[in-house]
């Protein structure tokens, strides 16, 4: 199934295991995916892996609904928004490689957490 994370459809259930992967700066409205939508989808002791890299862009999100203007500040942030519902059980740097044109690819780190909902 395709969709828009901000308006899934009614009734697609709760699961035991999420993962949001580079989707977080990519949203126009990143803390409502984190604290109203993210919430409602996982039961309780689910874990949910994020990953990101924070790479900010008013392409995609109005630089006023940026978690952060750091990757740091974003971390910060989005853990302030998920702890009143989940908990932190690991963070660590993900490698990534994206091919931009035929010659020409990005190497770059995801900030990779995994949270256990409460």
């Amino acid at each position: 199934m395709t969709g828009d994370a901000l308006h899934l459809p009614k009734g697609l259930g709760t699961f035991d295991l999420l993962l949001a992967a580079n989707l977080i700066d990519r949203l126009p409205h990143p803390k409502r995916f984190l604290s109203q939508v993210l919430p409602s989808l996982v039961n309780p002791g689910a874990k949910v892996l994020l990953t990101s890299p924070y790479t900010w862009t008013t392409e995609y999100t109005p630089s006023s609904r940026w978690l952060g203007s750091s990757s740091t500040d974003s971390f910060y942030a989005l853990k302030k928004i998920l702890l009143p519902s989940f908990r932190l059980i690991d963070r660590t740097n993900l490698p990534f490689l994206l091919r931009e044109t035929r010659r020409k690819f990005q190497y770059t780190f995801a900030d990779a957490t995994i949270w256990q909902k409460l």
